[in-house]
Order: C-alpha cells, then sequence, then structure tokens
C-alpha cells in the first residue's frame, strides 16, 4: 500500500531525500528542530528509500511509546537516533523497551525529579560553556 503525499503530515519545505540525509548526518539536533519549528509537531521527512513521521507532541509520543507500541517501528532504522539516544529507552522497541520502561520508571516520578535538579542545572550550565559561541544557520541543509 502507497502513501500519496496528500495524505502525509507536512514536511520541511525546498528540500529532498538526499538533503535530508545530509542534514540527518551532520547536525540530527538541528534537523529536527527545524523540521518542529517549520513543519509542526507532526511531520515527515523523506530519505532515499523511505517515508520517516516526526512526533513531537507528547500526548502522540505516549501512544506510540506505550498505548500501541507493537505497532509502530521506532528508530530500528535509523542511526541517527541511535547516535543521539543509543540503545536506552528511547531508542529501543518491543520486550527491552518494556524492561528499560520499568526500570526508569520509579525515578522519574514527578516526586523524585527534585532530587535530580541540581545535576540537570550543573551538567546543562558544563554542556552550554562547551559550545562555540557563533551564529547557527539551521536553514544550511535545505
Amino acid at each position: 500500500m502507497s502513501i500519496l503525499p496528500e495524505n502525509l503530515p507536512p514536511t520541511l519545505a525546498d528540500t529532498s531525500p538526499v538533503a535530508n540525509g545530509i542534514a540527518l548526518t551532520r547536525e540530527p539536533l538541528a534537523f529536527f528542530t527545524r523540521l518542529a519549528r517549520e513543519a509542526g509537531n507532526f511531520a515527515h521527512y523523506v530519505l532515499s528509500d523511505r517515508v520517516v513521521y516526526f512526533v513531537n507532541d507528547p500526548r502522540l509520543v505516549r501512544q506510540i511509546l506505550i498505548t500501541h507500541e507493537n505497532s509502530f517501528a521506532k528508530w530500528a532504522f535509523n542511526e541517527s537516533f541511535r547516535v543521539i539516544f543509543g540503545k536506552g529507552l528511547i531508542g529501543s522497541h518491543g520486550e527491552l523497551h518494556r524492561k528499560m520502561r520499568k526500570i526508569a520508571h520509579p525515578p522519574m516520578q514527578p516526586s523524585q525529579l527534585g532530587r535530580y535538579v541540581d545535576v540537570i542545572v550543573e551538567l546543562t550550565q558544563r554542556q552550554l560553556s562547551s559550545w562555540r559561541a557563533q551564529p547557527r544557520n539551521d536553514f544550511a541543509y535545505t
């Protein structure tokens, strides 16, 4: 079954499968930031051999990762996600994902998150100070 272009969610204007692949390889976070900003929280992009859906809405993410987990193939096709997320909770699916959710669930409860504030702030400040202070051009891959 093929998906007609008019049935797809929005995508970036003036791009191509090759440009998308280059952007994902070089700067995946910039690509996804631009995709969310320009196409919205439910969008798509095309790579050489497939249409890929981008989901950046918490309710939809919950449905995909938890409610209807077995209906979706998640990230197995995309090395860019593995570079960013590794093979942990976000980058896994099936039985491995369920096991990792059970492990991650207790410390991620709202009542527990306050314990991590100092560490989160310190690591964020360390990362920010390591970045070069120069203007960014997120439109470089169009």
